[in-house]
């Protein structure tokens, strides 16, 4: 799939990415969910001209006690249900493109056997005493931002400076303006929808933060494609709720409980990207973990959010209105 924008962010992330493409140099690539991040990696892979595969490693899907056996493959017989020597992803990407989606989450205990790894060059399966030369470009990508990780000692630093040969960070889409009604009417386009859009539905996208990004842009046209109106989370429509880029009503505004809805719609946000681990949520929001958590139990007790930290109200912009329905 091609890589869509013109503004000068994405233009200078793909210049960096077609630099870094054609040489051995391993590939950082950061950027918020849903920016892109797996289309990067597929580009560098695309323009590097290596033969091999390109072997995506989707990192928070592999269980703990699983991890060694997936990247490194095992010999037969080495554990319980062990039936026939299996390949690992990294022998597989021989030749090819090791890509290492949301890196962050490896194990401490498997990235100091993958820094050996890529140091040596070769690879050990469980149960072998013997080890493999292999020759696999390393890309990475994080949602969060790994230097970060290792000040606070969940990643380790040797690995890090391994990884990060070239480091593209991806813009969020909301720092990408020019670029949203073009991907919006691209999107539109492969739904085969002709139609212009109305002004308000230009102008929704326009104030919207966007924080799903391209991916959650993408799903927005393709409802639209087929119901026939646009549908966001309210209190992201002009950057954090409904009262952004929209006039205040003549019957005034409660304050106080806006100022709950906006709180409780970023702690789900932080509760999301941490995986609902609370110190990672407390990192994103600049708390302390106890505020944090005192926050969600207040939040919770006034129903402004679920125990699982789920939260979220929707807008639906018509395909003709002139503005957003209730």
């Amino acid at each position: 799939m091609e890589i869509l924008g013109n503004s000068p962010e994405i233009r200078a992330a793909l210049d960096l990415a077609g630099k870094a493409a054609p040489t051995t140099m391993p590939v950082l690539i950061q950027g918020e969910t849903g920016t892109g991040k797996e289309l990067f990696a597929r580009f560098v892979h695309e323009k590097s001209g290596r033969r091999g595969e390109f072997v995506p490693v989707d990192c928070p899907a592999i269980p703990d006690t699983l991890w060694e056996s997936e990247l490194f493959g095992h010999e037969k017989g080495v554990f319980t249900g062990a039936d026939r020597r299996r390949e690992g992803l990294i022998m597989t990407a021989d030749g090819g493109t090791l890509f290492l989606d949301e890196v962050n989450n490896i194990p401490l205990s498997i990235q100091a056997k993958l820094l050996r790894t890529l140091q040596e060059g070769e690879v050990r399966p469980l149960g072998s005493r013997k080890a493999t030369r292999i020759d696999a470009r390393v890309v990475s990508a994080s949602g969060q931002n790994l230097q970060k990780l290792v000040m606070r000692g969940v990643f380790r630093q040797d690995l890090f400076y391994r990884l990060a040969g070239a480091i593209i960070n991806i813009p969020p889409l909301r720092d990408r303006g020019e670029d949203i009604q073009t991907l919006a009417e691209t999107f539109l386009r492969r739904e085969r929808y002709e139609k212009d859009l109305s002004p308000i539905v230009k102008q929704a996208i326009s104030e919207h933060f966007w924080p799903g990004n391209v991916r959650e842009l993408d799903m927005a046209m393709r409802r639209f494609a087929v119901f026939g109106d646009l549908q966001l989370d309210i209190k992201f429509v002009g950057g954090l709720s409904p009262y952004f880029g929209w006039p205040l009503p003549d019957t005034g505004i409660d304050l106080y409980a806006l100022l709950e809805e906006i709180t409780a719609n970023l702690v789900a946000q932080a509760m999301t990207k941490a995986a609902g681990i609370k110190q990672k949520a407390a990192d994103l929001l600049g708390l302390k973990r106890t505020t944090l958590v005192a926050k969600h139990r207040l939040l919770v007790a006034r129903g402004l959010m679920r125990s699982d930290g789920a939260t979220g109200h929707i807008v639906t912009f018509p395909l003709d209105g002139i503005g957003p329905v209730p």
